[in-house]
């Protein structure tokens, strides 16, 4: 008896080691979402008096997830490095990137626009997505290009492709790690219309993080997906298409030819990607470590 009770302690000890191994699994992956919602909206209500809109929300978002980056490493038990995937990338895979945001992001609109047939956009929600893109004047273009291309690209794969998909991908394996994390990431959006297109997008990201073992991969092509609209809709309108992004009355649709060109291209593009990366040995190996225990 005394021997089977030490079996089953030592089992415990290697299932507590596999499943509860700092932060790992999707209850973890709740919690932190749950802390960064909570530290996120407590921070703006501080801000508010001070900053517009935007300069609030961007300071609840930036604090929030900075904090559950760092609680969510400190607890991991393992270096940063390792958790968040601080590693470099091919620079070449830069105009890749930049075909695959054009094209995906043509594709994601229209899931937006179909989104919309179902459950229309209110008229105010509507007004603060286009006060994000339309930004009046050089000054307030950089201002947008630095929240929506640096702060939110950098808070948010620290969080999600960084702590939540290491900790998922060691629990449930690559391809279930990186589709829950960009669940995860649709969710954490809050607002239907945009979390369908976060998930899809999400999930981009974290292919391309596990490919290459780096999340300044994810980061960069955040950076780059978050621009275009951006560009396109405060600065390049006369040729911006009908149906890309939020627009004033009644839904558009992109032309059908379009569709299908952006879906050629995104598929060259992301094929160019996957022949010119290599999947993450550090990903990889830390999933064989879980399912050997």
């Amino acid at each position: 008896m005394e021997e089977q009770a030490e079996t089953v302690e030592t089992q415990d000890d290697a299932t507590d080691g596999c499943t509860v191994e700092g932060l790992v699994g999707l209850r973890a992956a709740i919690l932190l979402m749950v802390g960064g919602w909570g530290i996120g909206f407590g921070t703006a209500a501080l801000v508010s008096p001070f900053l517009g809109m935007h300069g609030t929300t961007a300071v609840g978002n930036t604090v929030g997830l900075c904090l559950m980056t760092w609680l969510g490493v400190r607890f991991s038990g393992r270096p940063a490095i390792e958790v968040l995937s601080l590693r470099p990338f091919n620079p070449r895979l830069i105009p890749t990137m930049v075909l695959m945001a054009f094209s995906g992001s043509l594709l994601v609109a229209e899931v937006g626009n179909l989104t919309e047939e179902i459950l229309p956009v209110p008229d105010d929600l509507r007004r603060m997505f286009l006060g994000i893109l339309q930004a009046e004047g050089l000054g307030q273009f950089f201002q947008r290009a630095a929240l929506l291309s640096l702060m939110a690209p950098v808070t948010e794969e620290l969080m999600f492709r960084g702590v939540i998909m290491f900790a998922l991908i060691r629990t449930y394996g690559g391809s279930r790690g990186v589709v829950l994390s960009s669940v995860c990431f649709g969710v954490f959006h809050l607002i239907p219309w945009q979390a369908a297109g976060a998930t899809l997008i999400g999930i981009l990201l974290g292919v391309m993080v596990y490919r290459t073992g780096s999340l300044f991969a994810g980061m960069a092509m955040h950076a780059i997906w978050n621009f275009l609209p951006l560009l396109l809709v405060s600065s390049l309108q006369d040729v911006t298409p009908e149906g890309y992004g939020f627009h004033s009355g009644e839904v558009s649709h992109l032309p059908v030819p379009l569709l299908m060109l952006s879906g050629g291209l995104f598929y060259y593009a992301f094929r160019r990607f996957w022949i010119m990366s290599e999947a993450s040995k550090q990903l990889v190996e830390g999933v064989a470590d879980v399912e050997s225990c």
